[in-house]
């Protein structure tokens, strides 16, 4: 069965993500172009009519937010031969402004003065943009196999049997997660920081491992909890979810919550669900 034909526009703020999620819908069978503009949209889907296409549009390009852009966009979404979907990457002022200045990249409005001139201009130049846009995707704490979990979800084939399942731990010092849509937190277990000999170690690690599960509040809390898993993701499923992302959180993100989500998906992958691991803070 061939994959549906689809364009994808991705567009969104300099610095969020738009390279590299072009080359993640690039590596999932898409043809990508960027920086195309956008008047020559319509003369590429002419000559790829059942091509999955991928094209990037930003600040570099002309025209990206003129009236004539919005028209096209609103066009293409209403031809039914090619489905059309425009992804919107945002990211927090401060985390930008941290890239560029690492990067030392020049910022796509550099004229407008100063860098953190030029990213709050650009933020609403693009909002016309950001306002037509199916999914919005945050990526101010988000990391590429993060990323690419969520790309891969809305875009990846509809004969795909289950969603695709990310499973992730983190530390609430450091703020939850945006992306997902279930967030447990695992600050009610035993904290092993508070062992010396098991301070300096992860979640990853044996000890810990026999640490957590000798927790009665762990044995309490696992069996019930994979149920409920496995009962919402079957339902996610019949509702014809592309994509789900749970979330464990604990203090430091290095023991509860690292336990939890290896112990968890480890569990889900037995029963056929394949989970992809993601530890944000090691």
């Amino acid at each position: 069965m061939h994959a549906e034909p689809i364009l994808v526009i991705i567009t969104g703020q300099a610095g969020a993500g738009h390279s590299t999620s072009l080359k993640i819908l690039e590596d999932s069978g898409f043809e990508a172009i960027d920086n195309l503009p956008p008047n020559l949209i319509p003369a590429v889907l002419l000559q790829k009519p059942e091509a999955r296409l991928a094209i990037g549009i930003d600040s570099r390009t002309r025209d990206v937010v003129s009236a004539e852009t919005i028209r096209l966009i609103e066009k293409l979404r209403a031809d039914t031969a090619k489905k059309s979907v425009v992804v919107f990457l945002s990211c927090d002022d401060d985390i930008l402004y941290r890239r560029f200045t690492i990067t030392r990249r020049r910022h796509p409005l550099h004229e407008a003065g100063g860098l953190k001139e030029a990213i709050s201009a650009e933020r609403v130049a693009l909002q016309p943009l950001k306002n037509l846009a199916d999914h919005v995707i945050d990526t101010s704490n988000l990391a590429p196999g993060a990323l690419q979990h969520l790309l891969q979800g809305i875009f990846s084939s509809s004969e795909r049997r289950t969603p695709r399942l990310l499973i992730q731990s983190f530390s609430y010092r450091n703020g939850i997660p945006s992306e997902s849509d279930m967030v447990m937190d695992m600050r009610f277990l035993s904290n092993p920081y508070y062992q010396e000999e098991l301070r300096h170690l992860n979640g990853k690690n044996k000890k810990i491992k026999e640490f957590l599960e000798n927790d009665t509040n762990w044995q309490q809390f696992i069996n019930p909890f994979l149920t409920l898993t496995e009962s919402l993701l079957n339902r996610y499923h019949s509702a014809g979810k592309q994509y789900f992302t749970l979330a464990f959180g604990c203090t430091g993100g290095m023991h509860r919550s690292v336990f939890t989500a290896e112990s968890v998906a480890e569990a889900l992958q037995k029963k056929n669900w394949p989970a992809q691991v993601y530890h944000r803070e090691l």
